[in-house]
C-alpha cells in the first residue's frame, strides 16, 4: 500500500475578495494507492475547490489527502486585495506584485504573477513554453509593455491579451527590442512571454510603462 508524500496545491496566489477562486491538488508520488480522500480547509471535497474570501489579507489554502495507508497535508499561501473605503472616496487598494523574480508556476493565465506595478522591473527565466504576468489600468489611456535580455530571440514572443485572452499586440521581432504599445480601455490585461524552443536560465526583464506612475513603494501599492 502505498501513502501519499507530498501534495501540491495549484491556484492564483494574489486574488480579489469577492471572487470565486479554483485551487487543485497534485498528490505524489504517481504510484500512490487509489482511491484518495480529499479534504479542504473550507470543508469542500474533491480533487479541486473553490474558495472566495470578503476581507482583504493573507490567507492559507489547506487540503489534506488520505487514501487508508497514510495522509499528506499541502498548502498555498494567498494574498486577498479588495476595497477600501474612505471618507467620500472609494479607492482600490491592489498590491501590486513585489518580485522582482517571477513565481512559478505562473504557465497560465489563472497562475498569472501580478498585478505589476507600473514602471517596476521584474525578472524572469525563459525556462519553459510560457510565463503570464497581469496588470490592471485604471481609466483609458496608452500603455506599452517592454521586455529586454530575452536569449531566446527569434524562438520567443510577447503577447498583451485583453481580460478575455483577446490578443491586443504581439511582438516576435527581436531586430528593433521587444515592446507593445496600445490604448486601453480601463481593465485588466495578461502579458505572455511564449518560448517556442530554445529554453534557458538566462533571465530577462519586463516591464510595463502607465503614463504618471511612479516607482515609489507609495506608488507601487496604489496600483489602482
Amino acid at each position: 500500500c502505498q501513502e501519499p508524500e507530498g501534495v501540491e496545491v495549484e491556484g492564483p496566489t494574489f486574488v480579489e475578495v469577492g471572487e470565486e477562486w479554483v485551487y487543485t491538488a497534485s498528490v505524489y508520488p504517481v504510484t500512490v494507492t487509489e482511491p484518495l480522500w480529499y479534504e479542504w480547509s473550507n470543508g469542500a471535497v474533491g480533487r479541486s475547490a473553490a474558495y472566495s474570501w470578503t476581507v482583504p489579507g493573507s490567507y492559507t489554502v489547506v487540503v489534506t489527502v488520505t487514501n487508508g495507508c497514510g495522509e499528506a497535508v499541502g498548502r498555498l499561501e494567498v494574498r486577498a486585495w479588495g476595497t477600501v473605503y474612505l471618507p467620500l472616496i472609494t479607492r482600490y487598494h491592489r498590491p501590486c506584485f513585489p518580485g522582482p523574480w517571477e513565481i512559478e508556476d505562473n504557465d497560465t493565465p489563472q497562475q498569472a504573477n501580478g498585478p505589476l506595478c507600473p514602471q517596476r522591473i521584474y525578472s524572469a527565466m525563459p525556462d519553459d513554453s510560457s510565463d503570464y504576468f497581469y496588470f490592471f489600468q485604471a481609466v483609458a489611456g496608452p500603455a506599452r509593455v517592454d521586455m529586454w535580455d530575452y536569449v531566446p530571440g527569434s524562438n520567443g514572443q510577447l503577447i498583451l491579451y485583453d481580460a478575455s485572452l483577446n490578443v491586443i499586440g504581439r511582438d516576435w521581432d527581436p531586430s528593433d527590442g521587444w515592446s507593445i504599445e496600445a490604448d486601453l480601455p480601463a481593465g485588466r490585461y495578461y502579458v505572455r512571454i511564449y518560448t517556442a524552443q530554445g529554453f534557458v536560465t538566462s533571465p530577462y526583464r519586463l516591464r510595463v510603462l502607465l503614463p504618471g506612475r511612479g516607482t515609489s513603494i507609495r506608488d507601487c501599492l496604489r496600483c489602482d
